[in-house]
C-alpha cells in the first residue's frame, strides 16, 4: 500500500498545477 502512495501524490501534484494552470488561464482571459 506505501509503495503506491509516491504515485498518488505524483498524479495529485499534476492534477493541482493543471487545474491552477486553467483557472489562471481562464481569469487572464476575462
Amino acid at each position: 500500500m506505501l509503495s503506491n502512495l509516491p504515485g498518488l501524490l505524483n498524479v495529485a501534484l499534476c492534477t493541482v498545477i493543471v487545474l491552477t494552470l486553467f483557472f489562471y488561464r481562464r481569469r487572464d482571459s476575462r
